[in-house]
């Protein structure tokens, strides 16, 4: 798939994003939320090539949630 949709280069499938949150005064426990990432609303796998990949790695991120 990856040689035919990116002219022989490799596809990366990024497949989530992960927010690690260490324990503080509000949480004693530390906490890791991961959220799916799509290419778009019908839930397609987000796929890239190797120079977008190493240009960055997915979408923008959301703005971290504060407590």
């Amino acid at each position: 798939m990856g040689g035919d949709l990116f002219g022989g280069g490799n596809a990366f499938w990024l497949v989530g994003d992960v927010l690690f949150q260490p324990a503080d005064e509000c949480s004693p426990t530390p906490n890791c939320v991961v959220e799916p990432l799509f290419f778009d609303q019908q839930n397609n796998p987000y796929i890239q090539s190797t120079q977008t990949v190493q240009g960055s790695f997915g979408p923008a991120y959301p703005p971290v949630p504060m407590p």
